[in-house]
């Protein structure tokens, strides 16, 4: 049996997939019912909870959408979030 990567407390939403051009936009692939609706479900985080994320969706593209993250403006911090886990509380 596989173990799963969800925890008890939280819910996988989402992956980041790569960054979007030269300035901080990343693609995100997600995993819920309605895709846009991700940032509205609470405190988006990594899978312990240790790091929470301001994400604001600004388009799609190709079965992904495009998020800025607060505090990333770059292609290289963009990069540096490649296949992070996204979260929230599963309640």
């Amino acid at each position: 049996m596989a173990a799963s990567t969800e925890t008890p407390a939280r819910l996988k939403i989402g992956v980041i997939t790569s960054p979007h051009g030269v300035r901080g936009t990343v693609k995100v692939r997600s995993f819920t019912e309605d895709p846009d609706a991700f940032v509205e479900y609470g405190d988006v985080t990594t899978h312990d909870g240790g790091r929470v994320f301001d994400i604001s969706i600004v388009g799609d593209a190709k079965g992904t959408l495009l998020c800025v993250i607060e505090g990333v403006s770059d292609r290289d911090g963009a990069e540096a979030l490649r296949g992070v886990e996204l979260y929230v509380l599963r309640a």
